[in-house]
């Protein structure tokens, strides 16, 4: 990796912590930057394009794994949170179960939700 990628990837760790969101691979070198550190168990990916770092990652309970992925789909996407995801985005008290792993988010493009929304599975490592 090369030094002009080592300190792009070091500043979006530290924008993406200061956010509270999972770190977005900006451009292809990032992108491989992001996935050799992921082979060296410093990150972990758990979502398309979406990391973090191990240390953070692994001392969050589902919700706070579950709302960084969330603000960083919201970022990079303009999605907004429906269902389960707006109620957790909300701070609502509610059940962990009640969400199966998924995250809800509202679109205005075309979907085969009834609702108008995409349900996304994402991995909890």
């Amino acid at each position: 990796m090369s030094r002009t990628t080592r300190v792009q990837i070091d500043s979006l760790i530290r924008q993406a912590a200061a956010e509270q969101r999972c770190v977005v691979g900006t451009t292809r070198p990032v992108q491989r930057g992001l996935q050799r550190m992921c082979l060296r168990g410093l990150m972990v990916n758990p979502y398309i394009n979406l990391y973090c770092p191990i240390e953070p990652w692994q001392t969050m309970n589902g919700c706070e794994r579950h709302l960084h992925i969330l603000r960083a789909l919201q970022l990079t996407h303009g999605w907004t949170a429906a269902g389960e995801s707006a109620v957790e985005a909300h701070g609502l008290p509610h059940p962990w179960s009640m969400h199966e792993g998924l995250i809800t988010i509202a679109s205005a493009h075309t979907s085969s939700n009834p609702y108008g929304g995409k349900r996304y599975k994402h991995m909890l490592q």
